[in-house]
């Protein structure tokens, strides 16, 4: 779809004697135009989740079973949660217990070595 064959250019009838008024709106059609333009660009080419989200994606390996591991994140505040996105094997990842930090978050794996994918929330 091209965008920019389906804007159209206002009706400047009424102001042939306004020069600065003309001028006006079309830099401001010029604008609105490479705006769309740009809009479209970013929702064709696919929203991230973390764009949408105050969120991070983070892949931690963990050491052995039951073993609570820390996980840097960078959200500067305390996370509501996380979700498992995959792991490499079955495990059950979980809450170690420990108080969670505006830059930690702190899990434990049922089996050892798992490398997990988690979206931090």
């Amino acid at each position: 779809m091209q965008i920019e064959k389906k804007l159209q250019v206002p009706d400047t009838r009424g102001v042939q004697d306004q020069p600065s008024t003309l001028q006006f709106l079309k830099d401001l059609c010029d604008v609105l135009a490479r705006y769309t333009v740009k809009l479209a660009d970013l929702l064709n080419g696919g929203i991230r989740i973390t764009d949408n989200f105050d969120a991070q994606i983070k892949t931690v390996t963990t050491a052995g079973a039951n073993t609570e591991v820390a996980v840097a994140h960078t959200l500067k505040r305390i996370p509501n949660g996380f979700i498992i996105l995959n792991t490499d094997k079955a495990a059950n990842i979980c809450d170690s217990g420990t108080a969670w930090t505006a830059t930690n978050i702190y899990i434990k794996a049922s089996a050892a070595t798992v490398t997990a994918k988690l979206l931090i929330v």
